[in-house]
């Protein structure tokens, strides 16, 4: 008798957040999130949209994390929107 498959690992929510760049010191940088026709901005340590966790702000890109338990160690990092 064969046994099933167990299911796949759950997968973290999509990041549809679109990184703008930053404001403020390079030790307290506020990362600037463009999500639709919304802005937001958010410094390390602090929640986005109540899922994910900035991580950290780099000069180019953002760390995100993520808030459910589930995903704890899971990153990703945002390269900063390019001017067109």
């Amino acid at each position: 008798m064969l046994h099933p498959q167990p299911p796949p690992p759950p997968q973290p929510p999509p990041m549809d957040l679109r990184y703008l760049g930053y404001l403020g010191p390079k030790d307290d940088r506020i990362a600037v999130f463009e999500d639709g026709t919304e802005l937001l901005v958010a410094r390390r340590g602090e929640i986005v949209k109540q899922q994910f966790r900035v991580l950290e702000v780099k000069w180019e890109t953002v760390v995100m994390g993520y808030v459910k338990p589930e995903f704890k160690g899971q990153t990703r990092e945002i390269a900063m929107l390019r001017a067109r």
